[in-house]
């Protein structure tokens, strides 16, 4: 529901074509992406974490999600612009009923997060997200296995 008011506030706020031209972009991202197969061999099965998820993409264009054991997500606040309002604790719904455990902390500091407890990292994004990302490249490191 506050993710449903966010996008209406976003798409009020905004002229009607700027609006449009944000979802025409969104809709890019459903096409396939060409011999996904290759990804999927490194995570069939397997346990990851993703920082700054979860994404359409891997839901559509590249459908990582719908191949791993399972996934726990870490975002940098309890509120986001993209998911609403989220909690800490087994609430990172990844896909369909697949749930995951949901880490509320900045990608620079995942100290709450035990080492070599995942196969794979998404970091969807990330550098995006982050002032300075070589520090948070070198605080995920230890995660994988």
């Amino acid at each position: 529901m506050l993710k449903t008011s966010i996008k209406q506030k976003i798409k009020n706020s905004l002229p009607k074509p700027i609006f449009a031209f944000l979802v025409s972009l969104k809709n890019l991202s459903i096409k396939k992406i060409p011999h996904s197969e290759v990804y999927f061999s490194h995570i069939v099965g397997k346990k990851g974490i993703e920082i700054g998820g979860p994404s359409t993409l891997f839901k559509t264009a590249l459908p990582l999600y719908k191949k791993i054991q399972s996934l726990d997500g870490v975002n940098f606040s309890n509120t986001t612009v993209w998911e609403g309002e989220v909690q800490s604790g087994l609430n990172y719904n990844f896909i369909g009923n697949k749930k995951g455990v949901q880490f509320i902390s900045d990608a620079t500091d995942l100290s709450q997060i035990k080492n070599s407890t995942y196969d794979f990292l998404i970091p969807f994004l990330i550098k995006n997200r982050i002032n300075y990302p070589f520090p948070a490249c070198n605080t995920t490191h230890a995660f994988w296995v």
